[in-house]
């Protein structure tokens, strides 16, 4: 009943959509496209996780320390959106590296400030937060249009480089058709 709690779950559908996205459809597209090995592939949208661990907890800790969560939110959703398009536009090894550095960190950072912001609504009780982080987790995993209208972003932003540079969307067409 609470629109706050819709909100909340369509708000980590987004991100955890292109997460998905991004660690089954990138190592499929570096080997196709740069011709990596697929350790080397996997290692780079590893080295994503690898640092979104310790940005995640830096996300409580900013937020505790600055006492305001919107500006880590939003800030981490620009950033995110920017690398994220550069995991797959660039063909620099060097580059690439920078990217899921700091794709990591922009897809964990808003985690903390976005799950600890329904316990503080007015008038939440535990037995209500434990209703909302329910809907928050389950409306969030049942994402799957979300997760294709990802893929169609994605598709886009790969058909657009594909016109500047002849060939960089054809792995992905491979992948997706």
């Amino acid at each position: 009943r609470s629109p706050e709690t819709w909100y909340l779950a369509f708000g980590f559908a987004g991100p955890l959509s292109l997460y998905l996205v991004f660690n089954t459809w990138l190592p499929t597209f570096y080997q196709q496209s740069l011709g990596l090995p697929a350790a080397q592939a996997s290692q780079l949208t590893g080295l994503a996780n690898l640092v979104g661990i310790p940005a995640a907890i830096a996300g409580g800790l900013l937020t505790r320390r600055s006492g305001r969560r919107r500006p880590w939110i939003w800030g981490s959703g620009l950033v995110l959106c920017l690398s994220g398009f550069g995991l797959f536009l660039t063909r620099d090894l060097l580059w690439l590296t920078g990217f899921a550095v700091v794709y990591g960190v922009s897809i964990f950072l808003w985690v903390s400030p976005l799950l600890t912001l329904a316990m503080e609504l007015p008038g939440m009780t535990p037995t209500r937060l434990s209703l909302v982080m329910g809907v928050f987790f389950g409306g969030s995993q049942r994402h799957l249009a979300l997760q294709e209208l990802t893929v169609v972003v994605v598709a886009v932003g790969v058909a657009g480089a594909q016109q500047i540079d002849g060939n960089a969307g054809a792995p992905f067409v491979e992948v997706a058709g």
